[in-house]
């Protein structure tokens, strides 16, 4: 259950793929759309949140270093003028790669819940499937949007755990788009034989879904400061 579909590096240019790379590559487990039904390869979530924690430590660093340059050390000159703004440079460059992989490897850990809920939810022949007959019938009284929740906090339970708030912030807001981008893909993308049988039913069914959701989510980013960041009422940017 701590696997990302497609987030693995680069096998052919050796390096980490950039954000918009990235996002590609986890956009099609958040709708699940089927390509060639091959296994693409995978990377721990733990790995991702330990690597996005690595590329801020390494701006805190390049930080430091630039920082240590500007004073006077064992008799040498401070570092200035065109020299130092070489450096700094470069640091910026670094630093705002590094920045960049750390909110990359974000998007990739919140895509990790939905590879369990494919199979639990949004699978057509699934005991808690969306939009099926127990769906519209009521019958599981919102069980898809609450094992949703369910898997959804674990992860980001663990995710608290292993990254700092902002980075944690980014997480949740990113887990929330794909919940809601997954559901609705799900209502466009459904195979049912015949339409609802109560529109108006299937109608207020979506709207208790939607409560259900934004009762786990709006008390996170509207009561905890440290999720403030994520800013949840806004358009992500």
């Amino acid at each position: 259950s701590s696997k990302v579909d497609e987030a693995a590096p680069d096998a052919d240019d050796g390096g980490w793929p950039g954000e918009d790379q990235l996002d590609r590559r986890v956009g099609r487990t958040a709708s699940f759309e089927d390509g060639d039904g091959a296994r693409p390869p995978t990377i721990d979530v733990e790995k991702l949140c330990a690597l996005a924690n690595d590329g801020l430590r390494v701006q805190e660093r390049c930080d430091a270093l630039v920082d240590g340059l500007r004073e006077e050390a064992n008799g040498c000159p401070p570092v200035a003028g065109p020299a130092l703004s070489s450096v700094e440079a470069v640091k910026d460059q670094v630093g705002g790669d590094y920045a960049e992989m750390a909110v990359a490897c974000c998007r990739a850990a919140a895509a990790a819940p939905f590879v369990d809920l494919r199979d639990a939810i949004f699978a057509p022949d699934s005991d808690n499937a969306l939009f099926g007959d127990a769906w519209e019938a009521d019958e599981s009284n919102a069980a898809a949007a609450d094992v949703a929740l369910t898997t959804l906090d674990d992860y980001l339970r663990d995710f608290a755990a292993w990254l700092p708030e902002h980075l944690y912030a980014r997480v949740c807001r990113a887990a929330f788009e794909r919940l809601v981008a997954a559901y609705a893909g799900a209502l466009l993308r459904s195979r049912r034989a015949r339409p609802f049988r109560d529109g108006d039913q299937a109608a207020m069914l979506l709207l208790r879904d939607q409560n259900r959701i934004l009762s786990y989510f709006l008390p996170k980013f509207t009561q905890d400061a440290a999720l403030a960041s994520a800013n949840l009422r806004e358009p992500a940017a």
